[in-house]
């Protein structure tokens, strides 16, 4: 390990916060915040305690992986405001991982047999899924949702994706679905509360427990960008809002 890169990943896009740490491409331990929302309280003191876990100080970490949207606006200023910390104090390399690429990847665990469906045993849920689409309300009865092809070659797994983040209604994604020959299969904790809305003959629904993104997610996600020199400036980082492209401020 000690040749590895020391690395630390957060999550703060969704309602629940998660921090991970790993040497290179191995995470070595994950722990959640507290409780929803408690991204400013605790973000600092769960960096501490895994580092002292590691005898590690702030000053060894050399990557560190953020969430950064689209998502809660109050969690990606925060940690958008962190990765700016740690690189004034450190100058560590920063990755920005895109929040609904976090959630998507949850599906490899499922599709790998580590999670099931009602209905459909461990054993074939593998082969039901081809196409899933991730699900984060974004208020006002819209919703940011991206879609992804699962890829399959042997025994390794991957997803494309398929449509750029959007911001659509139910509704509009709905008739989307309807439009497609395979069953799309949601995740993301945009359906903890809307579920029903999205509820359509050829869509389908992953196990709620897989809905939350996890800063591991982040860690995978970041740590292949990382490989292929994918770092982002600090100075210019800022979280990705996606906003509506009609929505216009009015100056008077």
């Amino acid at each position: 390990m000690n040749n590895e890169p020391v690395i630390l990943a957060i999550e703060t896009s969704s309602r629940l916060g998660s921090v991970a740490l790993g040497f290179g491409n191995k995470i070595v331990a994950e722990t959640s915040f507290s409780g929803f929302m408690k991204h400013s309280s605790e973000i600092f003191p769960s960096v501490q305690r895994l580092l002292e876990q590691y005898d590690l100080t702030p000053d060894r970490i050399e990557h560190l992986y953020i969430s950064n949207g689209p998502g809660s606006f109050t969690g990606l200023r925060i940690a958008v405001s962190f990765a700016k910390i740690m690189y004034l104090a450190n100058s560590l390399k920063i990755v920005a991982v895109d929040s609904l690429d976090v959630v998507a990847f949850n599906a490899i665990e499922i599709i790998k047999g580590q999670g099931g469906s009602e209905g459909i045993s461990d054993q074939t849920y593998g082969d039901v899924i081809n196409k899933i689409a991730v699900i984060i309300d974004a208020k006002r009865g819209q919703f940011f949702i991206s879609e992804y092809n699962v890829i399959r070659n042997g025994s390794d797994l991957s997803l494309d994706k398929i449509t750029d983040d959007s911001i659509l209604s139910a509704g509009e994604f709905c008739q989307k679905a309807s439009e497609q020959d395979d069953t799309v299969w949601l995740l993301g904790d945009g359906l903890l509360y809307y579920s029903q809305e999205f509820k359509n003959g050829n869509i389908d629904f992953l196990e709620e427990k897989y809905w939350s993104p996890k800063a591991s997610c982040v860690y995978k996600i970041g740590w292949e960008m990382a490989q292929n020199k994918k770092f982002n400036d600090p100075i210019t980082l800022k979280p990705n809002y996606l906003f509506r492209p009609e929505i216009r401020v009015k100056l008077r």
